[in-house]
């Protein structure tokens, strides 16, 4: 059966796009060390995806691909620092 209305399923696809672009730019700032340049809901997004994975833990490292870990560590006043590892071959 086909879909009828694809404008729902163009908004998704959209929105996704948007975003892989937004944490692509960002992740090449990081690269770069321009570390002001990277965008708040990137930065939002990344430690709330490390806060979820902490439970009870003060250290976490998130695998994003066989080069790329996501890191976070709880620091002293409650907060979440993250880093991203890049392992280059």
């Amino acid at each position: 059966m086909p879909i009828q209305d694809r404008d729902p399923v163009d908004r998704v696809v959209d929105a996704v796009r948007e975003r892989v672009d937004r944490v692509r730019e960002d992740v090449g700032h990081a690269l770069n060390g321009d570390f002001d340049q990277i965008k708040e809901d990137t930065k939002r997004e990344l430690a709330e995806a490390v806060r979820d994975s902490m439970e009870g833990r003060s250290r976490v490292d998130i695998p994003v691909n066989d080069r790329v870990t996501v890191q976070g560590r709880r620091e002293r006043d409650g907060s979440v620092s993250v880093g991203i590892r890049v392992d280059f071959p």
